[in-house]
């Protein structure tokens, strides 16, 4: 389990103030949670044993609830960051902090910005609340929940059509890891005579650079997002050349489907069929 999918958050700024924030239990709070943050950025093991009690209950953003066992055994496992990897960076929000007794409750909006490689950034945003217990003059958080924040219809169009022009420019430039960064491994493309090509040989077929574009355009696309489903439609006139010989020109009518997972949307399905004009 990749560090991402085990928090919402990694690194974070506070801003603004909230009732109780005061406070010097709140002020223990924050640094607490400050704390927490700056180890999590470095997969801290000891930070997250500290920061989380042992009766944890963890709700993802995802909708699936874990406890600390689960959260810790992915903590551990979770392999070194590499150059290539993404870079994810992320500023908290109207922070809010409300301290009963020893009870207390910390909610704040975290905005999280990933940086790809080649500079594209996508930009999430969530709900957190954690719910943290004082024993023995010790905070720790006893539960938490992560909740994404719906986009608006057009951001989310916007998304997907980013998506959807990344995913053809991988393909057009040859760019297998791209194509597979951008796919789920579980894509299919459906061509007109009923053949379904899964991701490695559409790889192997499209991508490898045995087959060169000679013209490639898009016109007449439409994007439509349902929830965490976004479909995108579009026309695509082409001509290709094979072991150096050119086709016949010919336009390719095409439909993809996007799935969005942890803010990232990705190529799931696709459909497409031929004519001559």
């Amino acid at each position: 389990m990749k560090k991402l999918t085990i928090l919402v958050f990694i690194l974070a700024s506070f801003a603004a103030a909230a009732s109780g924030q005061g406070s010097k239990d709140a002020g223990d709070l924050l640094k607490l949670l400050s704390e927490f943050l700056d180890g999590a950025g470095r997969n801290d093991a000891a930070v997250h044993d500290r920061f989380w009690a042992d009766e944890l209950i963890y709700t993802r953003g995802v909708g699936q609830r874990i406890g600390k066992e689960e959260l810790m055994r992915g903590v551990r496992s979770a392999p070194p960051a590499k150059p290539t990897d993404p870079v994810t960076l992320y500023n908290a929000e109207d922070v809010r902090i409300q301290v009963h007794g020893n009870t207390a409750v910390v909610a704040f909006k975290l905005v999280g910005t990933t940086t790809e490689r080649g500079g594209k950034k996508t930009v999430t945003n969530h709900l957190n609340t954690g719910t943290f217990l004082k024993r023995d003059g010790r905070w720790q958080a006893v539960a938490w929940q992560a909740t994404p924040m719906r986009k608006t219809d057009a951001e989310a169009k916007a998304e997907v059509l980013a998506a959807e022009k990344a995913f053809q420019n991988a393909v057009a430039a040859s760019d297998a890891k791209a194509v597979r960064e951008l796919a789920y491994p579980t894509f299919n493309w459906t061509h007109s005579t009923g053949q379904a090509t899964p991701l490695e040989p559409f790889i192997e077929r499209y991508v490898s650079g045995k087959m060169k574009y000679l013209k490639r355009e898009f016109r007449d696309i439409e994007v439509a997002v349902f929830g965490d489903t976004g479909v995108v439609r579009g026309v695509s006139p082409r001509q290709v050349e094979n072991n150096g010989v050119a086709a016949e020109p010919f336009v390719l009518h095409y439909t993809i489907t996007f799935i969005n997972s942890n803010g990232r949307w990705r190529a799931v399905a696709a459909h497409s069929s031929r004519s001559e004009k």
